[in-house]
């Protein structure tokens, strides 16, 4: 992580001395960010109070036009850089900032970017890692800075994610030879839970699991065993970009799809992790799960579903299973999560375009004063829904159906909540769904799979879907089906 510069109301200003002349024949390495000409990026990062005692910090990023002892900053006309928030109070434990960068006018170019406290990074627009000296690499990356002292109380900051923007690592030995490396590409597409495929240090050394066990009618793991798997799903690294409290919650497993050749045998295992909403950047009405699919005749990492500061509904759908209502606490206040219904009742899985569905939910107050509104919110591309209808608390539990009609297809973001019309009361919770053009004749009109042993996956484009054994499902998946 690098240490970026910030102040405080109480200090006007800091005094830094960069010593940058260092020879380009020193191994080096260092990681930059690429964003494109005329875009939009965006840098989500975590700041965590040591201790919080109330004071008020201010944040002041900037970009410069180089990495120099005399920095000039970047004329706004062509890039700027804001923080939201840029001042915040430490009275708890974390808050999240994002910082947005806008390049414009056609700018290209290799800046200096400031973030928080001490020192500057890298920021590539509009070329790619071949088109920049290695001694520009070696500037940034052996720079010496003179910072001032730390206290107990200065704030760390942990980037936990990227929009728009690509960071690489990248690696000049002292023969002056580079290697690049692309790290994680975040982008803000898909509101659903990310999906990829997983690299881990997991060692070949791990035995696998026993054959007598992956080809038993019920596969029982031994404790050692179900440790063993629960390491690996652990270890996946891009889970503690967003909470280092994931805790083991359950397993499942998935077959090789080889029943019918005598051949069969339980090659995945499905580890379901767990996070208290505390320990995250975020905060949810549930703890955080993440899912890592396991192989376990090779016991490595075949993909992992985990949430990230673009992608991190509360609630999300699960493909291959129709929403379920949910069941009030006694003193709950708030709504359940949105279900789709057909005009003729039937709960949804998936929507299709053009359509017209209901959104049902309920909503409970315990207060009978309460005066307010329920809504819900889909952002469709770059159309917007909103519906709202009035709710006081001597009708509580209520339901409430609302019509919408999708539009487009893709996989969007549904949001809804109860706020009140006198006070700062406001409740809200948001999951995933997908719209599809058709169904395939494999999908019952719901959406699900008609045979049951079987998952729906939906093509790149949206046009339709299918339903596959779990062995394609990861194929697929890794081709960039939904």
């Amino acid at each position: 992580m690098k240490i970026l510069y910030l102040a405080t109301i109480l200090v006007v200003a800091l005094s830094i001395t960069l010593i940058t002349e260092l020879p380009h024949v020193q191994a080096s390495e260092g990681h930059v960010l690429f964003m494109k000409t005329n875009s939009i990026g965006k840098i989500f990062a975590n700041f965590t109070f040591p201790v919080p005692d109330n004071r008020t910090w201010n944040l002041s990023p900037s970009i410069y036009l180089g990495l120099t002892g005399s920095p000039v900053q970047i004329d706004s006309n062509n890039m700027t850089i804001v923080a939201e928030p840029n001042s915040f109070v430490a009275s708890k434990k974390n808050i999240t900032v994002t910082y947005t960068i806008t390049a414009k006018n056609n700018t290209k170019g290799i800046f200096a970017l400031f973030l928080y406290f001490c020192g500057e990074s890298p920021l590539i627009v509009g070329l790619n890692e071949s088109e920049v000296s290695s001694d520009v690499y070696n500037q940034f990356f052996n720079a010496v800075y003179g910072c001032p002292a730390l206290t107990d109380s200065t704030p760390t900051m942990n980037i936990i994610g990227y929009s728009n923007m690509i960071s690489k690592s990248i690696n000049i030995d002292s023969n002056n030879t580079m290697k690049v490396k692309t790290l994680e590409p975040f982008n803000n597409t898909s509101p659903v839970l990310k999906n990829s495929i997983i690299t881990t240090n997991s060692s070949n050394s791990i035995p696998p699991i026993p054959s007598s066990i992956l080809h038993s009618p019920v596969p029982t793991l031994s404790p050692s065993e179900n440790q063993t798997v629960v390491s690996i799903a652990l270890s996946v690294p891009e889970l503690h970009n967003w909470s280092h409290d994931w805790k083991y919650l359950g397993m499942g497993f998935g077959s090789n799809n080889k029943a019918a050749s005598g051949d069969f045998e339980w090659q995945y295992a499905s580890v379901v992790l767990k996070a208290p909403s505390s320990s995250a950047p975020i905060t949810c009405s549930n703890d955080w799960q993440a899912t890592v699919v396991i192989d376990m005749t090779t016991m490595k990492v075949v993909s992992a579903t985990y949430p990230t500061m673009e992608s991190h509904p509360c609630e999300v759908v699960t493909l291959g299973e129709p929403a379920t209502s949910s069941v009030f606490a006694d003193h709950f206040s708030g709504v359940t999560k949105p279900i789709f219904y057909s005009t003729n009742g039937t709960a949804l899985l998936a929507l299709k375009a053009h359509e017209k569905v209901n959104i049902t939910f309920t909503a409970k107050i315990n207060d009978t004063n309460f005066d307010g509104h329920v809504f819900y919110n889909i952002i469709e591309g770059n159309n917007q829904i909103t519906e709202s209808e009035n709710f006081t608390g001597k009708e509580s539990p209520k339901n409430f159906t609302f019509s919408y009609t999708p539009q487009k297809t893709g996989i969007f973001e549904i949001s809804n909540g109860i706020a009140s019309n006198s006070s700062n009361f406001h409740e809200a919770r948001s999951q995933g769904f997908i719209i599809l053009e058709n169904f395939s004749k494999a999908t019952k009109f719901n959406g699900q799979c008609k045979q049951s042993e079987y998952n729906p996956v939906a093509k790149p484009d949206f046009s339709t879907n299918a339903c596959v054994k779990l062995d394609t499902y990861f194929i697929l998946k890794q081709r960039g089906w939904h």
